[in-house]
This record gives structure tokens, C-alpha cells and sequence, in this order.
């Protein structure tokens, strides 16, 4: 369960005083899990508590008698089922160091992100999950941490990246060699954007040639470029692909 593989935050105390706006921040967290088809997830590291919980989370991550859950309530939060915890753990903690390296004014804006295998009702299914800091303490320590969940483009688990929002660089952890790597990231050009756009709302290539004034050789030209870009092999893991990674 996520607060298992959570770094253990030691460093922080913070005064009962603070918690009186939480409910503040748990009617945001449920009013943007109506609006948007994400689970969403708040975990405070000063209490290893869960302080919200959306009904999404069984939907993504399984529901079924053989996962162990962690009970929030009436709800329940999934264990990463078939992954391997103690590397998620290391991992994590090694997301915290680098989390930490950056200026404080930062901070706020990283979002850590990483693709894990579940069993949903006995099916196998990799899924992405995001974590950025929701409150920090007043040394810009993590507290509050906000996690949504969406389906991966990726076949296989793994891809720990750290970013900043809307940066196209990163830092991508390889667990093998146990260290973080600079990346220059990936951009879309604006009929890169379009096509995901249209075809996301159900435009074949014929429509979108038609409304970009384009030939329909040209788009799936397009199309093709936009695939070696994000490593994936359809239209439809290209937009999740780009979703999941702020690109659109």
C-alpha cells in the first residue's frame, strides 16, 4: 500500500493547530475527482494517514477478496499488487533525496511519477499514478502528498520520473544503476496536439486532414513522428501517453 512504499518522514512535526484546514483541502480533492475520471489521494506523512480517498481507486486498482487493502473508512486502497515493494521503496526514498536537492520555492511544483502492475478482480493491469506535494511545512518539507491515478501507455511497470509541472526536461531513476538521469523530455508541435486532440474525439484521419487543411498522407505522417516521440504504437496510447505526461 502507498504508505508502505512512502518515504518515512521523520524530520517533520507539525502542530494539531495546522490540521484545521484539512477539511479544506479534502472538499478540493472531491470536487476535482467529480470533475475529472482519476482516483484521487491524499497522504499526510507526519500521521501515515490516509485523509481522502475517491470511489475511483477500486475501479483502477481491483477490488477483489485476494488484494489486501488498507481500510479508509467504507472505502479501500489497493496494495501494489505484483510489484516489488522493496524496490518501489528505494525508489522512493531515493525520489525524496532528489525532491529535497531542489530550492524550496520549487518544491511545490514537482510531480513524481511511475507506472506499477495491480490485479484488478484477478486481471493483470499496469496502471500510472502522480504524486506532488499538496502542503508543505514551513521548511518546505513534504507533508501532504496529492495522488491520482490513470491507465498507463506502457505495457510494463517502472518509468520513475521526477519533474517539474510543465517542464519538458525530467529526471528518469534507473533502478539497475541506481541513480537519476537528465532528460530533454518531449514536446508536440501544435498539429501534433490537434491530431491527439480530434482523434480523442472520435475524428478519423480522412476528418482531421479535412479540418487541419492538411493531406491525409501528411497527417499520418504526423501521426507517425508523434509515435516514435512518445514510444507508443497507437492513437490511443498516444493520448493517454500525452496526458499522463502534461503534454496536452
Amino acid at each position: 500500500m502507498l504508505e508502505k512504499v512512502l518515504p518515512v518522514n521523520c524530520r517533520i512535526s507539525i502542530p494539531e493547530e495546522r490540521y484545521a484546514d484539512i477539511n479544506a483541502y479534502v472538499e478540493i480533492a472531491e470536487a476535482f475527482s467529480r470533475n475529472m475520471f482519476r482516483p484521487v489521494l491524499i497522504v499526510d506523512l507526519y500521521k501515515k494517514d490516509y485523509l481522502y480517498v475517491s470511489d475511483l481507486f477500486s475501479f483502477f486498482l481491483g477490488n477483489s477478496e485476494t488484494d489486501q487493502t488498507f481500510s479508509k473508512g467504507q472505502k479501500s486502497v489497493p496494495v501494489f499488487a505484483n510489484a516489488d515493494i522493496k524496490t518501489l521503496k528505494v525508489v522512493f526514498e531515493k525520489a525524496y533525496e532528489l525532491f529535497l536537492s531542489y530550492p524550496i520555492e520549487d518544491r511545490k511544483k514537482l510531480v513524481f511519477s511511475f507506472s506499477f502492475h495491480t490485479n484488478c478482480n484477478g486481471k493483470k493491469r499496469v496502471v500510472h499514478q502522480s504524486l506532488t506535494p499538496l502542503t508543505l511545512t514551513d521548511s518546505g518539507d513534504l507533508w501532504l502528498v496529492l495522488c491520482t491515478a490513470s491507465f498507463s501507455s506502457s505495457k510494463s511497470p517502472g518509468h520513475y520520473v521526477m519533474r517539474l509541472h510543465r517542464d519538458e526536461e525530467y529526471m528518469l531513476y534507473n533502478v539497475e544503476k541506481g541513480r537519476w538521469y537528465h532528460k530533454e523530455g518531449v514536446s508536440l508541435s501544435f498539429e501534433e496536439k490537434e491530431i491527439l486532440l480530434l482523434s480523442s474525439q472520435g475524428y478519423t484521419v480522412k476528418e482531421i486532414a479535412a479540418v487541419l487543411s492538411k493531406s491525409e498522407d501528411t497527417i499520418k505522417m504526423y501521426k507517425r513522428v508523434m509515435f516514435s516521440k512518445l514510444k507508443v504504437k497507437s492513437i490511443a496510447e498516444a493520448i493517454i501517453a500525452a496526458i499522463n505526461g502534461n503534454l496536452i
